[in-house]
């Protein structure tokens, strides 16, 4: 707990077997954590609407009078209600709800200044090196391109609400101003949700996860219903967790974003673009029964004769739950939490509400095609980053304190990436997690893990065997290297 304004009120809520660390500000396995008394929070003279006043820390901050202003309900956080999606990010936690998270306190507001001037100081970088897809332009007309972007302005404004409002008790980790290397860990916790979302969605120019399973030497459009082993329809919640799921809907239709043509060669098509159709859904009625494959000599879907899917599927029928989002969620389960937590059901039952307008379980593309929210997919991969990847906690994988480890060992212990890719593309540390599901190295993934580090001005340790000088700035460089 923390005290302000004389009222005690609680900082995070942690998973079982779990507690919350005041060293490292986060949930932390058990065996690594020594609690302390609760505090005793002096009484306020009377009832006041002002702000708290906020202490100066012993150590001046860095200077970031040099970021861009925030443009998200400037220095309103008093009333996180006030949120109301500027830049494109998430949209406003509902206030018509009394249910409204309070707001976030002063060692947050600084943690999140302090992140906000380092990745400012290397947004240039950022933007050329993670976030524009290779082949495409930084920008296009089309209304598909639009959708499939993923700006700088729309991650920065996503993170601003992550760590202050955040969702189902956890908000996006920063660090600590307590350790050594308390701020190192937050950035350190940014750099690994970039890389993973450069290797989920955004180096394939599409926020929509596409079609690339290939079964017997053919691209079956069933894919759509799940690849790489994966049943998405069949993703149901564990047991005691059921109430979040969503129904399959045999009548639903959905397609994803059309990518486009310079974008398509990184996304299993050919030179000139012929790449699959996007992943689509609907009910039998909706062509003839049954779907073929992908005909990469004509460029065009072939429906004779039917083709299976590697799980057997040969129609698209209630599998409108592929990957969506920077880092993708997928299956009934995952978009049940995200409807619970942020979307008409948590405002339809009392709850604070991102997008109260926004029932994920009737229409999960919105994810990637709301043009009211164009910058849902960030929120939705920090959704899931948030909930599955900060709070993983299995066998002798923390993910907390792997990062805190990481971190305090010079960044140089590659177990922490190869974990955590796993954690995000099969659910476990240990992959392979499920039967039949098919095992990823994740050496592509710690390749672009280095790379974030080093774009962010951090050096990783030596025991990869690559240079190691930082591409980005650090705080308080000056630009004329």
């Amino acid at each position: 707990v923390s005290c302000s304004n004389g009222v005690a009120g609680v900082v995070q809520r942690c998973s079982q077997g779990m507690a919350y660390s005041t060293r490292i500000s986060a949930c932390n396995i058990l065996s690594q954590v020594t609690c302390s008394s609760d505090p005793t929070c002096p009484p306020t003279k009377s009832p006041s609407n002002s702000r708290p006043t906020t202490r100066q820390p012993a150590t001046e901050p860095p200077t970031v009078t040099a970021s861009p202003s925030f443009s998200t309900a400037d220095n309103n956080y008093e009333s996180v209600g006030s949120f109301d999606g500027a830049n494109g990010g998430g949209g406003g936690v509902s206030n018509e709800s009394e249910n409204v998270p309070a707001r976030p306190s002063p060692a947050v507001l600084e943690g999140m200044y302090v992140m906000d001037a380092h990745m400012a100081a290397n947004k240039i970088v950022l933007t050329r090196e993670l976030l524009t897809n290779p082949g495409r332009g930084p920008s296009s007309s089309s209304a598909s391109a639009a959708m499939n972007d993923f700006s700088y302005m729309g991650l920065r404004s996503s993170l601003q609400t992550m760590i202050t409002v955040g969702a189902a008790n956890q908000t996006f980790y920063i660090g600590t101003p307590s350790a050594e290397n308390g701020r190192a860990y937050g950035l350190v916790n940014i750099a690994a949700f970039l890389a993973m979302s450069v290797e989920d969605s955004i180096s394939h120019g599409s926020c929509d996860e596409v079609n690339h399973d290939l079964v017997g030497g053919t691209l079956p459009i069933s894919n759509a219903c799940g690849q790489d082993g994966w049943s998405y329809h069949d993703m149901t919640c564990a047991e005691g967790e059921e109430m979040y799921q969503c129904e399959v809907d045999p009548t639903m239709r959905a397609t994803a974003n059309d990518v486009d043509v310079s974008s398509r060669r990184n996304s299993g098509g050919t030179d000139d673009g012929r790449a699959p159709t996007p992943l689509y859904c609907g009910p039998l009625t909706d062509y003839d029964g049954y779907t073929g494959h992908w005909d990469y000599v004509s460029g065009a879907e072939s429906t004779h004769p039917p083709v299976e899917n590697g799980s057997g599927k040969t129609d698209v029928e209630g599998c409108c739950w592929w990957g969506r989002g920077s880092i993708q969620i997928r299956g009934v389960c995952a978009y049940g939490k995200l409807n619970y937590f942020l979307g008409k059901r948590a405002y339809d039952e009392g709850r604070p509400s991102m997008f109260p307008d926004v029932d994920f379980c009737r229409d999960p593309q919105a994810v990637c095609s709301n043009p009211k929210y164009p910058d849902l997919k960030w929120i939705a991969g920090m959704f899931r980053w948030i909930t599955e990847v900060q709070t993983y906690n299995q066998g002798d994988y923390s993910y907390m304190q792997r990062l805190v480890d990481f971190v305090d060992g010079g960044l140089q212990d590659w177990t922490f990436v190869h974990g955590l890719s796993g954690i995000v593309t099969q659910g476990c540390h240990e992959p392979p997690c499920a039967f039949g599901v098919e095992f990823e190295d994740g050496a592509s993934r710690k390749a672009t893990f280095i790379r974030t580090l080093k774009l962010l001005g951090l050096s990783p340790g030596k025991s990869d065997g690559m240079t190691h000088a930082a591409d980005g700035r650090r705080l308080g460089e000056s630009s004329n290297r």
